[in-house]
């Protein structure tokens, strides 16, 4: 047996096997394994945080907050479409990039700012 093998070995009895990882209840499983729901969409618009920058899209978190209700089956369909393909809609994968100044440095300076990635924030919180 080589040392990776060893070592894999090893935490698996040492650790894994004494992990109490608790199970969840079939009908827990069965809700978390089915469609995204627009009710459930429409929870999580309501629970984002107002006040935000918008991401790459440029919509703020307002928008989704106003037009819940109408837009709700649409992002249903999008979650639900991007979860059977495995796959992610080409705009979460976008970002806007901004520099942001850092305290007490000298502004002329261009160590004295960060970058950002405003990345599309509000399908993100939605879809997580």
């Amino acid at each position: 047996m080589d040392e990776f093998s060893r070592w894999g070995a090893f935490t698996k009895h040492e650790l894994l096997d004494k992990l109490n990882i608790p199970q969840l209840a079939p009908e827990q499983a069965n809700i978390l394994a089915g469609p995204i729901t627009s009710l459930e969409i429409e929870k999580a618009i309501s629970s984002l945080q107002s006040g935000k920058c918008p991401g790459a899209d440029g919509y703020p978190v307002e928008f989704f907050k106003t037009l819940k209700g109408k837009i709700s089956s649409l992002l249903q369909r999008v979650f639900n479409t991007s979860l059977e393909k495995s796959k992610l809609p080409d705009t979460m994968y976008m970002a806007n990039i901004i520099v942001v100044p850092k305290k007490d440095k000298d502004p002329e300076q261009c160590s004295s700012y960060r970058p950002i990635s405003l990345l599309v924030k509000t399908y993100i919180d939605l879809y997580l």
